[in-house]
């Protein structure tokens, strides 16, 4: 069985003008330690030397050391928190400052979370609004693939006629993440932005494929259904969820996409100078070198210093690639993600 989508060809006259990244304001980064400690206590060294458990296997196997947090998950949530939508405006405002452009040139805002702080408004307007701007906004939620949604839709209204669009990304999933299991190493609390302009035909988007398989939608993240139930909060439905039944779809997801693009556009392994796919875990970077036959040199990652910061992921390796900019100018890069929905995509970026 192949993957469903639709692929995307020569979205070019665009570039990234800046990227930026946000943390919570006055948070140490977590780390497996103390994670360690707020599971089993003080004393947790006995308690794993009793349970014969590795101390370092989150970080040996999934490539975890240390993460931001907002909230420590699995306590009351207190309204006062930094949230998703504080985080994409952090970053906003500070991609604004770097790029040097003025704010009435922004002719869009997108935004993309999983974790809203809202029920029915859009985070787009929320950050358009704290902006000052007074153009379009909206968000799109296709899990951890939404930044590559927001690109590929964002290429299009530039070569529609916009200047300049914004893409911001917010997450907060140690909200909707238990004290429970595995799950509370994986997840770390992070915003990011980015500027799509009009540029030359030389650069932009290259080839993007987008897909989507709804049959996995109830399995994947969190479950609970709003407006906020008893019967759903009892059961601990709001917390975010991964089950065994996406993994075979999951991986499928990251082995055909690099080819996909490959195929659509006439590039080989041998024309692509980076990878930047989203940070899930290690074993899901193994996935992605292996399928796009790209060397592991040349894959940008940073999943040891954020762990799994939902749709943010990929923003956090793509900011992390154009802090080298002397390295990356004229280069091609392949961007991937896969995320809850489930939801796809992958594209080629002519830097």
């Amino acid at each position: 069985m192949s993957i469903n989508g639709r692929y995307f060809n020569q979205l070019s006259g665009v570039t990234i003008k800046r990227v930026a990244t946000a943390f919570p304001d006055g948070m140490q980064l977590v780390s497996n330690t103390a994670i360690h400690e707020l599971l089993y206590g003080s004393d947790w060294e006995k308690t794993f030397a009793d349970k014969n458990y590795d101390p370092d296997f989150i970080k040996n196997t999934l490539g975890y050391e240390s993460r931001y947090w907002s909230h420590v998950p699995g306590t009351p949530i207190v309204k006062t928190e930094l949230t998703a939508a504080d985080l994409m405006v952090k970053a906003a405002q500070k991609v604004i400052r770097e790029s040097n452009i003025l704010t009435d040139t922004i002719d869009m805002v997108i935004s993309v979370t999983v974790t809203s702080p809202f029920y029915t408004n859009s985070t787009g307007t929320y950050v358009a609004g704290k902006l000052g701007l007074s153009c379009p906004a909206m968000e799109i939620k296709t899990g951890c693939a939404s930044v590559i949604y927001a690109m590929v839709l964002a290429a299009q209204f530039i070569r529609s006629g916009a200047r300049n669009v914004l893409i911001t990304a917010g997450e907060t999933p140690t909200k909707v993440t238990g004290n429970e299991g595995n799950l509370i190493y994986a997840v770390g609390d992070a915003g990011a932005a980015l500027i799509l302009s009009k540029a030359n035909e030389h650069s932009g988007i290259g080839a993007a494929f987008l897909g989507a398989d709804g049959t996995y939608s109830g399995v994947m993240g969190s479950q609970g259904l709003l407006p906020p139930n008893q019967d759903d909060l009892n059961h601990h439905a709001y917390d975010m969820k991964m089950s065994k039944e996406t993994e075979q779809i999951i991986q499928q997801a990251w082995q055909e996409i690099p080819q996909l693009l490959y195929q659509g556009s006439g590039l080989t392994k041998n024309d692509i100078d980076y990878l930047v796919p989203h940070q899930v875990n290690k074993k899901i970077l193994d996935y992605a070198i292996a399928s796009s036959d790209i060397p592991r040199e040349n894959t940008v990652d940073v999943i040891k210093d954020y762990a799994n910061c939902g749709s943010v992921g990929v923003l956090l390796a793509l900011d992390a690639a154009y802090q080298q900019w002397e390295i990356i100018q004229n280069k091609k890069l392949m961007l991937l993600a896969v995320g809850g929905g489930i939801s796809y995509g992958g594209l080629i970026l002519n830097v």
